[in-house]
């Protein structure tokens, strides 16, 4: 607290017990009198423990009434501090609410006066509004003034120049300028005047089209004499009006020249004489493209944008194939019996057709339900629409992606050396192509069937002479060529690549290919049969065997050349399997859009390799076969006259010398490693039950014979795990572990049961001695 003088007042602070220590105001808050737990005996106690501490009692009394009076003086400044602030408040606060509402007064004001300029500048917003819409009306008005004084006087010059021929470009220009400004008329139908004027122009507009109809079959329908230069400038200019008149008049014509020519040519090739043969067929296309190259000037009269030559080209094409239908089915017999015309025909015909596509930039039928109908029957107007639209799509497409491939090299996305950009002469080529590709073929389609017949024969008769050649051959590979694979199978496929070949770019890529191969699946299916035939048989005449194996009729005989012919014929198969499954992707790479999902090969695929496995299943049998009399000389055996085991029985040398010696050499060098590891698990799984139950069945053997038979089973055991390593030695990834798995697993059982016999004698021995019994005894299982 603060003194009267203004002096700071010390403070009593607690220290050690007897001692005194007096702070400034400012350490205020650690005096002891501002804590809420003082308690003033607990501080004097602390302050003054005893008497001989109360020494300087006087002094700490006139310290404490000198704070007293300090605090006293301070609260009553304070109060009347405040006192005074009450009063200035409240005179501040009447000069604040005075200037308030002065301040409402004068907002008031502004609003009144922001109102009315709002009202003054609506009143002249809305002048001006007024005047800008009588400028537009007037503007517009004037505009239509003039427009229609243009239109006037451009169709009373139309009806003057409409009367003279050789005034048609002045025709086409006034044309187009009435069109203009009649497009500018359209909402004002409803004038007397406009309907005036657009009723004279439908007038010289009909007397235009009969002027020029009419010029145009007197200078072309007439005759083939050689047309002026005055002439084809005179139809030059007839084209600008057509095209001035409109798309419909433009088809009319088109229509009508189409008609023209193709009557020409329905008159030479009637359907009678020697054009009705088809050996004779071909000479239509030699006339088209000469009349194409004949009449070459007077094609060049029609604009570019009509594509006269080609539509004339599409018309010629609908009729002509109209006529193969025709002809085809009035000598479908003589079709049947010689198909030699029919494919010339044929071939002819894709010729033209190739030809076409490369002469012109055409378009193809629409994508949609226009599709279902019967094109034949189509006018040539319909069939130039197609085109054009055809056309348009094409180059739309070719601009998407030529401006995608932009885009993608502008982001830095492309790759280096990547497609070209595909360009409007691109696009026109692709659409020709489409357009000209079975135009008239597709006719023939349905008659190819007896192509597909007479191919199939050939193919057939091809495949009896191989399989007579590889019989003469002994079926074993071409001599001085490093493979195992027939060469039937060579040959085969060669002739069934040339037939796919023949077909795909002479003939057709439709149902036609799809039929000729129905035809490759037939002989593929009969080239196995006869692989088939001709492999070794088991004793009962099949191929394979089912456990349990009694008796001789599993036994396949396998001489070494036999062996030889049955693993030329595995490789042979495993071949045709591969290439069949190529050959089905390459006809399904040829085939029609839509068709290739009719294409399956998978039965053929099946069958060579039904073939392969059979004959690895033969060859099981064979080797099991040899093995067989091994097992029967261990059941001859005396094995209770056995008197000193040791060296391994002849019948496991036996078993040695057929799979190391003999079959290992040869099935390494025959197999690859799939067959090879297929066929030791097929061997395994064959002779080791049998080895096994051979056991079972010894009789008689003495204590020392089944120590011989142990040394045996160890043997055979060992033999077995080392044959897929004898046979092929420098191949280190022999998949051989599921093998040498289940050989460990059912040898180690035989010798395990060889173990038993030899405890059974074993106990039988001191069953003996105990019965005063002194010779050896004898196991049986």
């Amino acid at each position: 607290m603060s003194d009267p003088g203004g002096s700071q007042a010390p403070v009593l602070m607690a220290g050690h017990p007897g001692t005194v220590t007096l702070k400034s105001p400012f350490q205020r808050k650690t005096d002891v009198f501002d804590s809420e737990e003082f308690d003033p005996v607990k501080f004097v106690n602390q302050i003054y423990p005893d008497e001989s501490s109360l020494g300087d009692l006087d002094k700490f009394i006139d310290m404490l009434r000198k704070q007293v009076k300090a605090v006293d003086k301070e609260i009553f400044q304070a109060v009347r501090s405040q006192s005074g602030t009450q009063a200035k408040s409240r005179q501040d606060l009447t000069v604040a609410t005075s200037q308030i509402g002065d301040l409402f007064s004068r907002i008031r004001a502004i609003q009144g006066k922001a109102a009315d300029s709002e009202a003054l500048v609506q009143d002249i917003c809305r002048d001006i509004c007024k005047l800008d819409y009588a400028k537009r009306h007037l503007t517009h008005t004037i505009t239509s003034l003039r427009r229609l004084a243009m239109l006037t006087a451009a169709v009373d010059d139309l009806e003057q120049v409409g009367r003279r021929r050789d005034e048609y470009k002045r025709c086409a220009n006034l044309l187009e300028a009435v069109t203009q400004l009649l497009e500018y008329f359209s909402n004002y139908q409803d004038v007397p005047k406009i309907q005036s004027l657009t009723k004279r122009l439908d007038v010289v507009q009909a007397q235009l089209q009969d002027a020029v109809m009419d010029d145009f079959k007197l200078l072309l329908g007439t005759s083939d004499v050689k047309l002026s230069p005055d002439s084809l400038e005179r139809l030059a200019s007839a084209c600008l009006v057509v095209n001035a008149l409109g798309p419909k008049v433009r088809d009319q014509l088109m229509d009508w020249l189409c008609e023209r020519e193709m009557t020409v040519y329905q008159t030479i090739f009637s359907m009678s004489g020697d054009a009705a043969k088809l050996d004779r067929f071909e000479r239509r296309f030699a006339w088209f493209k000469g009349r194409l190259e004949e009449r070459k000037e007077v094609w060049g009269v029609f604009p570019p944008a009509w594509r006269v030559p080609q539509t004339l080209c599409l018309t010629f094409c609908k009729i002509t194939k109209a006529a193969v239908k025709r002809l085809l089915s009035d000598s479908e017999d003589v079709v049947r019996e010689d198909v030699g015309p029919l494919i010339k025909t044929v071939v002819a015909t894709k010729k033209f057709e190739k030809e076409m596509a490369a002469l012109f930039g055409g378009g193809s039928k629409d994508e949609d339900d226009d599709d279902l109908q019967d094109v034949d029957n189509l006018p040539a107007s319909e069939a130039r629409k197609r085109l054009e639209a055809f056309r348009k799509k094409q180059q739309a497409a070719a601009a998407a992606k030529q401006q995608q491939q932009q885009q993608t090299a502008a982001d830095g996305t492309a790759h280096a050396g990547g497609s070209e950009t595909v360009g409007p002469d691109a696009a026109a080529a692709a659409a020709a192509h489409v357009a000209f590709e079975g135009a008239i073929s597709e006719a023939f389609e349905d008659a190819l069937k007896y192509y597909v017949a007479e191919e199939q024969k050939e193919l057939l008769r091809h495949l009896d002479q191989l399989i007579k050649e590889e019989a003469e051959r002994l079926w074993k590979p071409p001599e001085g060529e490093d493979t195992r694979v027939l060469g039937t199978a060579n040959q085969l496929f060669l002739k069934i690549r040339a037939s796919l070949n023949r077909c795909v770019k002479l003939l057709s890529r439709g149902p036609t290919l799809l039929r000729l191969a129905g035809a490759f699946k037939r002989v593929l299916s009969s080239y196995a049969a006869e692989l088939l035939k001709r492999m070794p048989k088991t004793a009962a005449g099949g191929t394979s065997a089912q456990t349990p194996f009694n008796g001789t009729d599993w036994y396949v005989r396998l001489p070494d050349e036999e062996e030889g012919v049955l693993t030329c014929i595995l490789a042979t198969a495993e071949y045709c399997r591969e290439t069949t499954e190529a050959l089905g992707r390459s006809i399904a790479r040829e085939l029609q859009p839509g068709l290739a999902n009719s294409l399956d090969l998978g039965d053929e695929e099946s069958a060579f390799a039904s073939v392969a496995s059979q004959c690895l299943s033969v060859l099981v049998l064979g080797i099991n076969t040899r093995l067989d009399a091994c097992l029967q000389d261990m059941l001859r055996m005396r094995w209770d006259s056995i008197e000193s085991p040791g060296d391994d029985s002849p019948y496991v040398g036996a078993m040695r010398r057929i799979l190391l010696v003999e079959a290992a050499p040869r099935l390494g060098a025959a197999l690859d490693r799939n067959q090879f590891g297929f066929f030791c698990d097929k061997l395994g799984r064959m002779f080791v039950p049998r080895f096994i139950e051979t056991i079972y069945k010894l009789r008689k053997v003495s204590e020392k014979g089944t120590l011989q038979l142990s040394i045996d089973a160890d043997s055979v055991r060992r033999l077995l795990l080392e044959f897929p390593r004898a046979a092929r030695p420098l191949d280190d990834e022999v998949d051989s572990a599921p093998y040498a798995h289940y050989i460990e697993r059912e040898m180690g059982g035989a010798v395990n049961l060889v173990k038993v016999m030899q405890v059974c004698c074993w106990l039988a021995g001191i069953q003996c001695a105990a019965a005063g019994i002194w010779h050896s005894p004898l196991c049986t299982l």
